[in-house]
């Protein structure tokens, strides 16, 4: 065929070619590559089939996955964001339902420590490392909340890292459990101290869990010099306007409103995070009739503190609320 040769591609009917164009642009599990890249070749072919079929494969395609699977890539959230920058906004409105996965080796997964339940207590309860922390900063998710609520037919779901059950490995019970508290505070700031069971080592659980989660949300607001000098200046004059006090007693108080200050960016990013077409799930949407108390018998019989653990929950009345919490956390995420 020669350059000036008519297409017989283009020659067909509208309709036709669209039936075409969206039987080569459908894929069974469509994923975009870490790098953004699109797979769509059809675009690259000439002028008419780059109008005709620039971003089609949003639209032809659902859901669309972006996954993580290498510690170096970007999050998830930030190859979805990254991309979306990319597409033109007409296009936006063609995406449906997203899935964002975090396969990245997880070094606190916990899967060859071979007394798993000590291992967890202990990371809760040291200084080295608590549970782990929301996968990517709460800047990026505050941006996808907000990309969410722009285009609110479109609903997103963050597969949550290592936020599962695995029927070979029981004491994933616990952990399970353990993140979903996490995951809660640090997401929403709710506080589910009711799933805890009261024991000696309660309030250090729940603060080995609620702190790290505080200040991940403290962190990534973004905040001029000149905005945090201003705040400065607003607290020194309240101070000066309580009359001479000692040294000691300023530096405390200074101290005290710049956590207030904190507390009011961790609260405001926490309120934005709740967007309806945004879920952060765990990694399974379902879990067979009877394995969730299966799970937490082995993992009982594998530790004393798993057993001590355990009989807690359920000598005080928590091991149905457990079960119902992480079926729901299955279905509807967090």
């Amino acid at each position: 065929m020669s350059s000036i040769d008519p297409s017989f591609l283009l020659q067909l009917p509208g309709e036709l070619r669209n039936r075409i164009y969206q039987f080569v642009l459908t894929e069974p599990n469509k994923i975009i590559p870490h790098t953004g890249d699109s797979s769509n070749q059809l675009r690259l072919v000439c002028r008419q089939l780059h109008e005709e079929t620039n971003w089609l494969e949003l639209s032809c395609n659902n859901p669309i996955t972006f996954i993580r699977d290498d510690a170096l890539q970007r999050g998830p959230a930030e190859q979805f964001l990254a991309f979306t920058k990319a597409v033109a906004p007409n296009a936006l409105s063609w995406l449906k339902t997203i899935i964002l996965i975090d396969r990245a080796p997880d070094l606190r997964d916990y899967k060859s420590d071979p007394d798993a339940i000590e291992y967890l207590w202990s990371k809760l309860n040291g200084p080295e490392e608590p549970l782990p922390f929301v996968p990517e900063t709460a800047s990026v998710l505050v941006e996808l909340s907000n990309l969410c609520r722009a285009y609110p037919q479109v609903e997103v779901r963050y597969m949550l890292p290592g936020f599962y059950l695995d029927k070979t490995r029981p004491w994933t019970v616990v952990h399970f459990m353990m993140r979903s508290i996490f995951y809660s505070f640090a997401l929403y700031t709710t506080v589910r101290d009711d799933l805890v069971p009261k024991t000696s080592a309660q309030p250090v659980v729940l603060g080995s869990m609620l702190s790290p989660a505080r200040d991940w949300l403290q962190v990534p607001v973004h905040r001029s010099e000149k905005e945090l000098e201003d705040l400065e200046m607003e607290a020194q004059r309240t101070l000066a306007s309580y009359g001479p006090l000692s040294a000691r007693l300023t530096e405390s108080l200074l101290t005290r409103m710049r956590k207030d200050f904190h507390h009011k960016i961790w609260s405001e990013a926490s309120v934005r995070l709740r967007t309806p077409n945004l879920k952060f799930c765990a990694s399974q949407i379902d879990m067979e009739e009877g394995v969730f108390r299966q799970m937490l018998n082995e993992a009982a019989r594998h530790s004393a503190i798993g057993s001590e653990l355990v009989n807690a929950v359920i000598d005080q009345g928590l091991l149905d609320k457990w079960e119902s919490e992480a079926r729901k956390w299955m279905k509807d995420g967090i």
